[in-house]
């Protein structure tokens, strides 16, 4: 399955966020591909999601594939929907915007 999530963090994907992203899918049996401007990395892999560079602003695209994948994703969305915990503030402007793909289970 695919989701696509908008970035909304002032200062991008940086390592803490990275950080959240792999410690929440390493919990789960998926392979989980990340793409950012054509570039792509694992999703459990923190220094390959911060060499995606992806800014405010970026769509990225998490393809999980997996007995979890569909609970898998749902934490990834409830991630980028409170904005990695971020303070008010820290997040940029506007909510947190998502594009699913292929939500029955595989």
């Amino acid at each position: 399955m695919s989701s696509s999530f908008v970035l909304e963090l002032e200062h991008g994907l940086h390592a803490r966020p990275c950080a959240m992203l792999v410690q929440t899918l390493q919990r789960y049996s998926v392979v989980a591909e990340v793409e950012v401007n054509g570039e792509k990395a694992s999703g459990k892999s923190i220094l390959g999601l911060m060499a995606l560079a992806a800014g405010q602003g970026s769509k990225m695209t998490f393809t999980l594939v997996g007995e979890n994948a569909f609970e898998a994703m749902g934490e990834v969305e409830r991630l980028f929907e409170s904005h990695f915990g971020a303070k008010t503030g820290e997040r940029g402007s506007g909510e947190s915007k998502k594009t699913t793909h292929g939500l029955a289970r595989s």
